[in-house]
Parts: structure tokens; sequence; C-alpha cells
């Protein structure tokens, strides 16, 4: 009990000193040790720095066990990571440009990257689970995971879902927390009051089959197919099928699918093409952010 209640303890005292260094600041040499640029053991050091100019936000190869776990603290789970080479750096930041950093402005980046991005090798839960992004609770933390030379030896397929995965990492996080506005309009798109149903091949044309609603299937990754279950039904509190699932997963689709994946949807289904040039036009316009190029980009 004693060493929980000291690992609490410092915890907490950790994270007090942890809140104030974490304001986004200007002057790289009033932060701690941690945070001076350039951290020095990488030929890519430049570079970082030069990110750290331009969108005040911090690519850190080296960090205290205390200021990794710092950002995860509050997910129950416990992490094995190994900490990237310093060699390879340059491969990384090509790698997160393509992926990443290209596919908005500098003014975006500036106002909503996260304060810190964490580059780690490896990056596993005790429990053997690991992800290629994870965004910290605080929103100021980001782990990017598997950064290594072996990036530069990827297919254009293992490349793209690296791709989706960090971007939806971002989006999911911008879109609960509120840090981005997302348009009123698109409520207003599907009737949210019946359930809609799922495909019948007796019935292909069924004005009640969900995409013919405007909803988009979710991705369910243990059958490794997309399903229309979170739109077949009403909740039964609010008799209403779930608007904000509605958001998600159109936005999943936005940001992940190319033309030929959309296939037919936005010419056969009208609801949808509407909702796709809703939020299309809303982001493009409001921050500069143009989803159709996220989703649709291909790697060589």
């Amino acid at each position: 009990m004693k060493k929980i209640n000291l690992y609490l303890i410092t915890l907490c005292l950790f994270g007090c000193v942890a809140c104030t260094d974490e304001d986004k600041v200007g002057n790289v040499g009033t932060l701690p040790q941690d945070y001076v640029l350039p951290q020095g053991e990488s030929p890519a050091d430049d570079r970082i720095v030069e990110y750290y100019n331009s969108y005040k936000s911090y690519i850190l190869y080296e960090y205290t066990q205390p200021d990794f776990i710092y950002g995860l603290s509050q997910t129950n789970n416990s992490y094995i990571y190994e900490k990237v080479d310093p060699l390879c750096m340059d491969v990384v930041l090509d790698f997160l440009e393509d992926i990443w950093f290209d596919l908005y402005l500098t003014e975006f980046h500036a106002k909503y990257m996260p304060y810190k991005i964490m580059v780690a090798k490896s990056m596993e839960t005790t429990y053997g689970t690991r992800a290629y992004a994870t965004m910290g609770n605080d929103g100021q933390s980001f782990y990017v995971n598997d950064c290594s030379e072996e990036l530069k030896n990827l297919s254009s397929e293992e490349k793209r879902a690296k791709k989706n995965e960090l971007q939806l990492c971002l989006w999911n996080y911008w879109r609960t927390k509120g840090t981005l506005e997302f348009p009123e309009e698109f409520y207003k798109v599907s009737d949210y009051t019946r359930a809609a149903k799922d495909y019948d091949p007796e019935n292909p044309d069924d004005p009640d089959f969900a995409l013919a609603r405007g909803f988009m299937p979710m991705w369910f990754a243990y059958q490794n197919k997309y399903i229309f279950d979170w739109c077949l039904y009403v909740n039964y509190q609010t008799k209403l099928v779930d608007s904000e699932q509605d958001l998600q997963h159109f936005m999943y689709a936005m940001i992940t699918r190319t033309a030929s994946e959309w296939g037919d949807y936005l010419t056969k289904y009208p609801l949808l093409k509407r909702k796709y040039d809703i939020l299309h036009s809303w982001f493009l316009t409001k921050y500069k952010v143009d989803l159709k190029k996220i989703g649709e980009i291909m790697y060589n």
C-alpha cells in the first residue's frame, strides 16, 4: 500500500509540473531539459527544430519514462516501449510528412497539432495490444509507434493503412472532445426517428436500406467487414438512431475511402452525397482542410 500511495503522490506531483510545462510557448530555452531542442542525437535535429518553429509542437525521440507515461496515465493500461534509433529519424519524418504533415496547412497544424509527438520503435500494452497511433488523455501527447528504418520498406497498402489509423486517431479525438466544430446541417439530412434496414437482396431498392437513408456502415475489425448494425435500431431511451454514430462512421469513410472504394455510393444514394458535400465544403471553407484529399491519397 505504501508503494502504491507513493506512486500516486509522485504521479500527481509530476502531473502538476507537467500541466504547467505543457502550455505551448514560443521560447524553447524556457522549457525543462527534456524539451530543449535540438536533442542532439539525430541527423534530423535541424528538421525537428524547423517543425517546432512552424507548428509549435515538439517531436521527441528522447524522453524520460515519467514523461512518456504521463499522457497515458488514465488509460488503465501499462505500456512497454522501446525508443526509436535517433539515426533513423529522417526516415520517420519523411513518413510522417507523407501521411500527416503534408495533408494540412501550417496554420492548421500550429493550432491543432498535439503539443508533443513521441515517436517509439515499439509500444504496446502489457496485454500485448498495440496501435500505430495513440492520443494521450490530455490531448497534448501523441504517440507514434513502429518508427524505424523499416518504414522505407512498407508496401503502398501498408503505408496507407498507417495513414488511415493515424488520421482516425486524430479525428476521433477532435470530434469527441469538441476540438473542431462540425456542421449542424449534417444532422438535418437523415431521419433519425426510425431505424434503417440492412441490405435485402430480394429488395435492393428498399428506400429504408441504410445507404438509401444516408447511413454509412461501420468497420467491424473482428470480422474484417463493414456492417450496418449501429443504425438498424433506435435507442430505447431517446427513440432515435444515434446521430453521433452517424457522424463518426461518415467521417471514417471521408478520411479513409478512395474514389474507387466509394464506388457508386455518391451517385446512387442522394442523401449520402448530400452529407459528403456538407462535410467536404464545411472543413474546406472553415479550416482549409480537404477531407477528399486525405481519403483519396495513394502511395507508390
